[in-house]
């Protein structure tokens, strides 16, 4: 009879990717993997495999959340312009007040250039983000609230680009009010 799990595996899975979000893949050990999800060494290889799997996890969860927070994102404001403005804006809110920065942005720098199978969930999560915002600048033109003197494939890119370089640059001490220019130049290209 195989032993019941003491653990829920979601629950542990949020402690792993709060440490890897913290210290990053190449830092963080199994033991303090171990101490970190509240699971012998034994259940994690049993439950998730090996510390590499268990990043992957991690990064998917993350990925999972940060889809989803979009989305809402994208649902919660009618105006498109407002979306974009709210979505660049929150960057910044959000790396001034927690200096961790976004997990997948954080391992695109760290693992990418080596780790395959991270970037191509990183690059996937990317692409979905990107494909979202560009659906919104077209919905904006659509609805008159940006201008279609540019084409919305080419400002999705350029809004995208811009919330992942807030994020980068945020964590490592840009001020808030060149991250705020940044965000009115991108918003001035809607007109």
């Amino acid at each position: 009879m195989g032993r019941h799990k003491e653990f829920e595996p979601e629950e542990v899975l949020e402690k792993a990717m709060a440490l890897f979000w913290r210290q990053g893949f190449e830092r963080t050990s199994m033991q303090e993997l171990v101490e970190a999800m509240g699971i012998h060494k034994r259940s994690i290889y049993d439950t998730f495999g090996d510390k590499h799997t268990l990043f992957l996890m991690a990064l998917e969860r993350y990925a999972d959340i940060a889809d989803r927070d979009l989305r809402q994102a994208a649902v919660r404001d009618t105006n498109a312009r407002l979306m974009i403005k709210d979505l660049l804006e929150s960057s910044i809110v959000i790396a001034a007040d927690n200096s961790l920065g976004c997990l997948l942005v954080n391992s695109a720098t760290e693992v990418s250039g080596y780790d395959s199978q991270a970037a191509t969930r990183i690059n996937d999560n990317f692409d979905r983000s990107a494909k979202l915002i560009t659906q919104i600048v077209a919905r904006g033109q659509a609805k008159a609230e940006i201008s279609v003197k540019y084409e919305a494939a080419g400002l999705g890119s350029i809004i995208f680009n811009t919330w992942v370089g807030i994020r980068v640059q945020a964590r490592s001490g840009i001020p808030v009010a060149k991250l705020q220019k940044m965000v009115d130049s991108v918003i001035a290209l809607l007109d």
